[in-house]
């Protein structure tokens, strides 16, 4: 399937693709993420292709903006927690804090200065 408005490709031929490729590191986003941590997707076909990058990178690092903690949607995947890097561009409001207690030193802020 491919999507015009988001520039993506999604569908068994993508996981097909991701299946056959091992890589040092895997870098992804996500659409939201959840109070209890699970990450979220609009679409289960983007769950599934999110999970065949992070089971198939040595090192996967989820990059995201702080408004994405709380936004709903639908499709849920694993959990912040099993991710190895978490890049945000701040800290989300009070109510994640014990999110970003919980992945500890895989939390990286880039703040600007």
């Amino acid at each position: 399937e491919i999507r015009l408005p988001d520039r993506d490709i999604l569908g068994d031929d993508v996981l097909d693709f991701f299946g056959r490729y091992r890589a040092e590191f895997g870098i992804f986003g996500v659409a939201g993420v959840s109070n209890d941590g699970s990450l979220l997707e609009f679409h289960a076909s983007e769950v599934r292709v999110r999970e065949r990058i992070r089971e198939n990178s040595q090192v996967s690092i989820l990059v995201m903006d702080c408004t994405k903690f709380g936004r709903i949607a639908p499709a849920y995947g694993e959990n912040i927690r099993d991710v190895d890097h978490v890049i945000l561009d701040q800290r989300p409001n009070k109510e994640f804090n014990h999110l970003l207690d919980s992945i500890g030193e895989s939390l990286l802020l880039a703040e600007r200065e």
